[in-house]
């Protein structure tokens, strides 16, 4: 088993669920495990974060990067960024 390297919170607020949070939630699962990741990244939904202006929220730690609005669309450049970016740093 290998050591969780990053931590992603997706919001779960009525606001951000509304705007597609859940299916931004799948489709990052989804490419993490593309990715072969889903051993090192944990993914989990959180209530509210306080930024409904930016809703659906993505928070990625430990850079602690703060993403919104997160359209699906965006997905696959955030999670190949991080990967990018551990990858950099020795994460």
């Amino acid at each position: 088993m290998k050591a969780i390297r990053s931590m992603v919170l997706v919001s779960s607020d009525s606001a951000s669920l509304e705007l597609g949070a859940k299916e931004i939630y799948q489709e990052l699962q989804h490419e993490i495990e593309a990715f072969g990741l889903q051993d090192e990244v944990s993914l989990t939904m959180v209530g509210d974060v306080g930024r409904h202006d930016a809703a659906p929220i993505v928070i990625i730690y430990p850079e602690a990067v703060i993403y919104g609005p997160v359209k699906k669309e965006n997905v696959h450049h955030l999670v190949e960024e991080h990967r990018n970016l551990s990858q950099l740093h020795g994460f």
